[in-house]
């Protein structure tokens, strides 16, 4: 899943990354502080400077220690 957590989030929920609703943004580019879930993996946060449009933003997280 992914959620926003600061800038102009369209809201504060978890959603599914092929369903995560557009983004208002105020001016032609802004930045996002987004937090990303998996199962199996470490959660991950990271910050993208987004334009009007689409954007495509690549994402690495780390796998979760075994047993945890």
């Amino acid at each position: 899943t992914v959620q926003c957590v600061s800038g102009p989030c369209p809201d504060t929920l978890a959603h599914p990354i092929e369903s995560f609703p557009a983004i208002p943004l105020k001016a032609d580019d802004q930045t996002l502080l987004l937090r990303f879930n998996a199962p199996g993996y470490r959660t991950g946060m990271s910050s993208y400077k987004v334009t009007r449009g689409p954007n495509v933003m690549p994402v690495l997280l780390e796998r979760a220690p075994a047993g945890r």
